[in-house]
């Protein structure tokens, strides 16, 4: 029997070539796992991307520097526009004084009564009960002008005893006078477009402010959109300042303030009357002021 044997050098060296192998097989394992981890990192990275993606909108809103607007024509069209607001019978019923919010019902019930007081023109008119006739397409029309909102369902308002009947808001006219001076405090730009806006409710009646309203507004290519609105009554909560100097405006230009015009003669009750008289079409009438 011949035995094999070798010498203590020869080991040795076997020995350190193993380990040899041994350590740049791990190595290239090691690197081998790095690199197949790599697209699970890339992925993961992807996807946060794309949730905290934002609009262009969004992010020119967070980088926009709030600045008071200085155009008086500009405050006065303002201003103007906000009164449809304010002198208007039923809008401020239906309101969140609290976070501004505007439901449904209180963007039906300013579209009754603004059509009521300024777009009545040519709409069925019954003199024996007062009640006007509205159709639900007029109503849509002027929703969709004021709030950019499209109605989810027709329904009766009885709050208001605004009932829907055949297509049409049947509402009781009215008339009234508002004893108070809408003044504007203040007109900021808070984000491209978007305005925000206080003016004091000043009483006639007792010489002074006993109200004051908050407005958030955009534009909205070629006319204004209310987004919120809040009517303030605690003095507490009045923000202090002198109103802007806007000028007198002349009585005509103030049309908020004048009530609702029904003329009660015989010409126009016996027109209301005859069965040419017909509905008026969506958008027909007085429109929102022009900018």
């Amino acid at each position: 029997m011949r035995i094999f044997c070798m010498k203590p050098k020869r080991i040795a060296l076997v020995l350190i070539l193993c380990i040899g192998l041994f350590a740049a097989c791990g190595q290239k394992k090691e690197e081998t796992e790095t690199v197949s981890e790599q697209p699970v990192v890339k992925e993961e990275i992807t996807e946060t991307e794309v949730t905290t993606e934002e609009s262009t909108e969004e992010v020119i809103s967070k980088g926009f520097i709030a600045v008071p607007v200085k155009d008086i024509s500009e405050i006065k069209q303002m201003r103007s526009w906000l009164e449809y607001f304010y002198y208007n019978n039923l809008f401020d019923k239906n309101l969140n004084n609290e976070t501004g919010e505007i439901s449904e019902d209180a963007m039906m019930s300013f579209a009754a009564s603004y059509i009521m007081q300024l777009e009545h023109q040519g709409l069925r008119f019954d003199p024996d009960t007062f009640r006007l006739y509205i159709p639900q397409k007029q109503l849509e029309e002027v929703v969709l002008r004021f709030f950019d909102k499209k109605i989810t369902e027709h329904r009766s308002l009885s709050e208001h005893g605004i009932l829907f009947e055949e297509e049409h808001y049947v509402i009781q006219a009215d008339s009234r006078e508002w004893p108070t001076r809408l003044d504007m405090l203040s007109v900021t730009e808070i984000a491209p477009k978007v305005y925000s806006s206080v003016l004091n409710g000043n009483n006639t009646e007792i010489g002074q402010i006993d109200h004051q309203i908050k407005a958030e507004f955009q534009w909205a290519e070629d006319h204004y959109v209310l987004k919120k609105y809040q009517m303030i009554s605690d003095p507490a909560a009045f923000v202090s300042g002198n109103p802007l100097d806007l000028g007198n405006p002349e009585e005509n230009e103030r049309s908020g303030e004048r009530s609702s015009q029904f003329s009660e003669n015989e010409e126009e009750a016996e027109a209301s009357e005859t069965p040419e008289a017909t509905p008026a079409e969506s958008g027909q009438g007085e429109t929102a002021p022009a900018q």
